[in-house]
């Protein structure tokens, strides 16, 4: 095939790529979570502790889960205000060497904030 011929397939499969993409809207968030059910699912959570505290509500806990038939076992910390019933959740990703931990500036804000540590509770 002279390169002009190949030139002219390239040029033919991208224009018909980007059209076949055109078409098809890629799924929003909301629509790939249509169908999740929080409370449905093979997977486990083990309060440590619990409190609320001036007016922010605090809890460790150890959540697992499945995967592949092997347990899959998370340290968290979770916070958000008292009175809070819909907030927009935020997963706080520590570095290494560190340790879960939570901003309460977030959480003033309005945020949940959740932090996860798979070495479990430390220090």
């Amino acid at each position: 095939m002279c390169k002009l011929h190949k030139l002219i397939v390239i040029t033919v499969l991208l224009s018909c790529g980007s059209s076949l993409l055109a078409q098809s809207a890629l799924p929003t968030p909301r629509d790939l979570w249509a169908d999740f059910d929080p409370n449905h699912g093979d997977f486990n959570e083990q309060v440590i502790r619990q409190e609320t505290k001036a007016g922010v509500f605090y809890r460790e806990s150890y959540i697992s889960a499945y995967v592949f038939g092997e347990e899959i076992r998370v340290f968290c910390k979770y916070a958000v205000k008292a009175d809070v019933t819909n907030a927009p959740g935020l997963l706080n990703v520590h570095g290494w060497m560190s340790s879960p931990s939570i901003d309460n500036e977030y959480v003033n804000d309005g945020w949940a904030v959740m932090s996860h540590d798979y070495c479990g509770k430390t220090g």
